[in-house]
């Protein structure tokens, strides 16, 4: 059993804990990923697109706000779209990649669609 120490405290990783960091290690450290390869290298790929352009929307939206600029609906809504597909496709990538299916996960990903859409 692996430990994950923060703090001080250290947290024993259960086998669907470490199952799951083994994927988000593949899905984001894994070099080579051709997209046109495989479903898999598509999904990865789309993932990894999907966090760029999330990353690049919260830079924005950073920027904006120390500019002082005021932020209108429909530019706040396209900035929070990104967010929700980049938490919607990692959550189900998870899911399909682990050998345990978890409610967990299913619920964290509605739940990351909903918030996202809605700030």
């Amino acid at each position: 059993v692996r430990c994950l120490i923060e703090n001080g405290i250290m947290f024993k990783l259960n086998k669907v804990d470490e199952e799951i960091l083994s994927i988000l290690k593949e899905t984001f450290l894994a070099k080579n990923i051709r997209p046109l390869t495989s479903d898999h290298h598509m999904r990865i790929w789309l993932i990894r697109m999907f966090f760029a352009v999330t990353i690049f929307g919260l830079l924005t939206r950073v920027i904006l706000r120390f500019q002082e600029e005021k932020i209108s609906t429909e530019f706040s809504s396209l900035l929070s779209l990104p967010i929700t597909f980049f938490f919607g496709t990692l959550f189900l990538h998870i899911n399909n990649e682990s050998e345990n299916t978890s409610l967990i996960v299913f619920v964290i990903t509605w739940v990351s669609i909903v918030i996202a859409l809605y700030i």
